[in-house]
């Protein structure tokens, strides 16, 4: 039994790109339906605007950024230890969070529950393309979201939506004056979010990812492949630079390219 169990972690520490599709094909369980269609209340007719929206949301308040615990996994029957590891949504929802990959797959499998019939969804990843002493640079996972009005990129992990940055907004008097601070939602404890929201001393708000001062316009926007995905790309080269997409994967398949005009190739194609 202990053989089994570090079998079926090594599949998610040490994950080949093969594997995505059956991990996603797990992604669906009884706790997701009934967060959108019972909490959120969405269903497959509803605009996809909407569905992405509610489900972003939800997670900014009710889920957290953790990095992966360490795992103990068998490689050749040596038995290792991991740092980097896919939980399924179930797992992500129990333990209130997780890292990027994480909470990407459960943005991926809410939404796919509620999936209309010309909606897809996907798990985009990009990865630095140089090399460093002690393997390939760091690597970032989100969800890619199509419908018949285009694409759409949402990443939790980094408060990310396609034209906006997800963030809590809250008012601190001192000294009799008024400070507006604004937060990264998803670093901060599901507790204190639904307390300084449920009180009304906070809200989320969307400010603009290239210049945080300003609102964001547009937000939840669909739009061709190219410009949804390189926003995105832009956005996150400040933590991740030099950043190339290396990934796309669903339930059903999984690509990987060695570049991003790679990936927009065999999109249009």
């Amino acid at each position: 039994m202990v053989k089994s169990g570090l079998r079926e972690i090594s599949d998610r520490v040490v994950i080949p790109e093969e594997l995505l599709p059956r991990l996603l094909s797990q992604s669906l369980e009884g706790r997701i339906f009934s967060i959108t269609r019972e909490d959120l209340l969405l269903r497959e007719d509803m605009e996809p605007e909407v569905k992405a929206r509610r489900i972003m949301e939800w997670v900014m308040v009710n889920m957290q950024y953790f990095s992966d615990d360490y795992h103990h996994y068998l490689v050749d029957g040596k038995k290792c230890v991991g740092h980097d590891y896919w939980a399924l949504p179930n797992e992500t929802l129990a333990r209130g969070g997780g890292d990027c990959e994480d909470l990407a797959t459960l943005v991926y499998a809410m939404l796919k529950s509620v999936l209309g019939e010309s909606e897809e969804v996907y798990l985009i990843g990009i990865m630095e393309r140089y090399y460093y002493r002690d393997g390939w640079g760091r690597a970032h996972v989100a969800v890619l979201y199509k419908s018949e009005k285009g694409f759409m990129v949402l990443d939790p992990a980094m408060s990310y939506v396609t034209n906006g940055k997800i963030v809590l907004s809250l008012n601190i008097e001192s000294n009799g004056t008024i400070y507006n601070v604004k937060l990264r939602s998803i670093d901060l404890s599901p507790e204190h979010k639904r307390y300084l929201l449920g009180s009304g001393l906070a809200r989320l708000v969307y400010t603009d990812p290239i210049n945080p001062s300003n609102q964001a316009e547009q937000i939840y926007k669909f739009s061709d492949i190219e410009s949804s995905v390189n926003s995105w790309l832009s956005y996150t080269s400040s933590k991740i630079p030099f950043a190339e997409v290396w990934i796309l994967a669903n339930d059903s398949f999984v690509e990987t390219f060695v570049s991003t005009d790679s990936f927009f190739k065999f999109m249009v194609s």
